[in-house]
């Protein structure tokens, strides 16, 4: 709850006056999205170590889930490197090599993201926001933008955007690698609907054999006791009198 009412109070301020926002604002929704973001790793690995090799299906979406948000967090710490030297003013020397640590690593989850996405058993949906992101992420006009904003502040020229600028240009960007990883979380989720029909029917299918069988175990034994049980009995009975000498028995 706290960091989104931080993120509507970013938001609201993105197009307000520089003046009329909150100074600590942006270390405070900052320092929150990033204990967000670290719990939310904390879970979903746990979560991925309960699922991992149940089914083969599962585990290529989360996999393409992971790989979206290895693309998206280090995109975003590209791009977070940009936001803080343009508002602080603060470059650092190397900013053009940290850059392209970070877009590098992101280009290179981008490319294994693809080359997992062109699997013929994905749903639909994954593959129709793949290729979404894909429009967003190879878009000439998004690398030139981040590469002119990088150069400018390498050169302690003015940047080409604000601050404010630039986190309203990258948040949509970033979000369309998002919807990958959210494509495949509702595939593999559809996926355990599915798993978990079988699972209940192969039950039911089951239960209902079990029930068969003691139907005709119960039937067998009834048989049993009325055809082979009984007249056994009676003959037993019978040689036990005429041994006693009652020949009405026979």
């Amino acid at each position: 709850l706290r960091t989104l009412a931080l993120q509507k109070e970013f938001w609201e301020g993105a197009y307000k006056p520089r003046d009329s926002r909150r100074v600590a604002l942006g270390p405070e929704y900052l320092k929150a999205g990033e204990a967000m973001q670290a719990t939310l790793e904390q879970v979903s690995e746990r979560l991925n170590d309960k699922i991992r090799y149940r089914d083969p299906a599962v585990d290529e979406l989360m996999r393409l889930k992971w790989l979206a948000w290895l693309v998206r967090n280090s995109a975003g710490e590209a791009s977070l490197l940009i936001s803080r030297a343009v508002s602080s003013g603060s470059v650092p020397s190397d900013i053009q090599r940290q850059y392209d640590a970070r877009q590098g690593a992101a280009s290179a989850m981008w490319d294994a993201l693809e080359a997992a996405g062109r699997s013929d058993t994905l749903p639909a949906t994954v593959r129709t926001a793949i290729e979404a992101a894909r429009k967003v992420y190879t878009d000439r006009g998004w690398i030139d933008t981040r590469q002119n904003m990088v150069t400018a502040l390498a050169t302690k020229a003015t940047p080409p955007l604000t601050a404010d600028q630039w986190s309203i240009y990258v948040v949509p960007k970033l979000g369309a690698v998002l919807d990958v990883a959210e494509a495949s979380l509702a595939g593999a989720r559809d996926r355990a609907d599915v798993l978990r029909s079988d699972a209940r029917r192969e039950l039911l299918g089951e239960l209902a054999m079990l029930l068969l069988a003691l139907a005709i175990g119960i039937g067998g034994i009834v048989a049993v006791d009325g055809h082979v049980l009984r007249p056994l009995e009676q003959i037993r009975r019978a040689m036990v009198g005429m041994a006693e000498g009652d020949l009405a028995s026979s």
